[in-house]
């Protein structure tokens, strides 16, 4: 069992390389913060999300990745987000693409707003 978790991991990790690689050219501003291997491991957790969602075609994936970080971290957990992603009435590689018509701008909004760190009050 352990070789074949170490191979798909293998596997994927050219994926989530090529991935990383567009995030960072794409999305400068999103990731400049992040070195290379910090941009790695964040990809890789978000591929990670987006292989429990079911999704396998790599634009599927990298959709996905790159929402988390245009949208934030943890976009996929706004009840709205969380419910079309989940849908298992509709083909796993459809749902990401349905987002785009299905969710509003205030909808992204509030995601964008719970996925954001928490900022550090002062204290009193």
């Amino acid at each position: 069992m352990e070789q074949v978790i170490a191979m798909e991991i293998a596997l994927q990790h050219p994926l989530h390389r090529r991935i990383a690689q567009h995030v960072r050219e794409k999305y400068a501003l999103h990731v400049a913060h992040l070195d290379d291997d910090q941009l790695l491991d964040k990809v890789t957790a978000a591929a990670e999300r987006a292989a429990g969602f079911g999704f396998v075609w790599q634009t599927s994936v990298l959709a996905f990745v790159s929402l988390t970080f245009t949208v934030g971290p943890y976009f996929d957990q706004h009840p709205r987000i969380a419910a079309i992603l989940g849908d298992r009435r509709v083909p796993a590689d459809s749902r990401i693409e349905y987002l785009a018509d299905a969710i509003s701008a205030e909808e992204w909004d509030e995601a964008r707003y719970a996925s954001a760190p928490s900022p550090v009050l002062p204290r009193e």
